[in-house]
């Protein structure tokens, strides 16, 4: 009888496969696993740690029968990681390039890249703070508006 691995799917990718690879592995639809994820960090922020550190730690479908070492296993992942990350980088920059307008020289308007990462900085940080207990949940979306008003503020001058 052949025992169950759990491994990243290298078919059923939207990030990293590790979705796919859980769906798999405890054959539901990674179509719910994804749900699962997105809505752990909704709930709480943990749903991303979760995603990246199973991403770092399981192999891929193709390593796990080739009987390769965690530590080359956790390298080759951190290099997929990379990888990606720098995949979609250049996406984001390629898209950007191709629907960037002429800059006038009075008023530089920021691009809406620059707007969901500061958006992403800003509920990243305010979850940090809220898992650290240096706020409280009923202080997370008012000072979400406070920042969110700050930056129109400064889009507006």
């Amino acid at each position: 009888m052949q025992t169950k691995k759990l491994y990243r799917s290298e078919t059923d990718v939207i990030i990293g496969g590790v979705a796919g690879g859980l769906g798999e592995y405890f054959e539901l639809d990674p179509a719910l696993i994804r749900v699962i994820f997105i809505f752990l960090t909704l709930a709480g922020g943990s749903g991303v740690l979760l995603y990246l550190i199973l991403w770092l730690l399981l192999p891929a479908k193709s390593k796990v029968n080739q009987g390769i070492s965690t530590k080359e296993t956790l390298e080759q992942n951190a290099r997929d990681m990379e990888e990606k990350a720098k995949q979609t980088i250049k996406k984001i920059q390629d898209e950007d390039q191709k629907n960037s307008k002429p800059v006038s020289a009075e008023k530089p308007s920021r691009n809406p890249s620059s707007w969901l990462g500061f958006g992403l900085i800003t509920i990243g940080g305010l979850l940090l703070l809220q898992n650290l207990n240096i706020i409280s949940r009923g202080m997370f979306w008012p000072l979400m508006l406070v920042f969110i008003g700050f930056a129109v503020l400064i889009k507006s001058d």
